[in-house]
């Protein structure tokens, strides 16, 4: 199997399965992917706070009062392709503005589920951001990076 695409801006899938520890999976819709979507999620990352405030005294005593979880974000990263190097299919733009255009919050009820490394974290799809990586020595710019922006829920503890 050759690995290297013969045209520019398209991408090769090779069919191995093994999966790294940090493995990352957006559910609840399933977030477009395979062999047959030229999308690659490259990585996330995760901010999640308590509410609180904190009180310094005249005497040099600090009082923190808590007031729970704030809502968290959660930003995936990736690329998309042009197309796929067998041709043919949807470019990875058009499956990434599909999958924002169905699962936003302004149309979309339930959360977004998003798994990284075995732990799984909701919250509502908000925004996307897509940069096209336009070169001088390759105007025909055959890939794009995007962002997904999703405002998570605080988990709650079980009791």
């Amino acid at each position: 199997m050759d690995i290297f695409a013969s045209e520019p801006g398209t991408v090769n899938v090779i069919g191995d399965q093994k999966v790294l520890p940090g493995r990352i999976r957006i559910a609840n819709p399933a977030f477009p992917s395979g062999s047959n979507v030229p999308l690659l999620v490259a990585g996330i990352d995760y901010n999640q706070a308590t509410n609180q405030q904190f009180q310094s005294t005249l005497d040099g005593s600090v009082f923190i009062y808590v007031f729970g979880d704030r809502m968290g974000d959660i930003v995936v990263q990736g690329v998309a392709f042009k197309a796929l190097c067998t041709g043919g299919g949807k470019s990875g733009i058009e499956e990434l503005f599909e999958f924002y255009g169905s699962n936003r919050a302004s149309v979309r009820a339930e959360p977004v589920i998003v798994e990284a490394a075995g732990t799984e974290v909701r919250g509502f799809l908000t925004a996307i951001k897509v940069r096209d990586n336009i070169l001088a020595e390759d105007p025909g710019s055959p890939m794009s990076n995007f962002s997904l922006f999703i405002s998570s829920l605080p988990k709650r503890e079980s009791a």
